[in-house]
């Protein structure tokens, strides 16, 4: 998957790190967050690491294996 995230290609030059965000609306308070907007965000790093942010707090997963 490396070589898909972080792929060059002739316009752009490869990077180190690759992101998405996902916004998700909360009006009906759905989600324990008092925000009417809760936006995810995951940042994953060519070395492995990764980092995931709710609402631009640091948030932790138990990962299974």
């Amino acid at each position: 998957m490396e070589d898909v995230i972080f792929a060059a290609c002739e316009t752009r030059r490869r990077l180190n790190v690759a992101e998405v965000t996902l916004k998700l609306a909360n009006e009906n308070a759905l989600l324990p967050r008092n925000e009417t907007e809760v936006e995810i965000r995951r940042r994953l790093y060519r070395s492995g690491q990764n980092i995931t942010l709710a609402s631009f707090q640091e948030i932790f997963f138990l990962q299974q294996r």
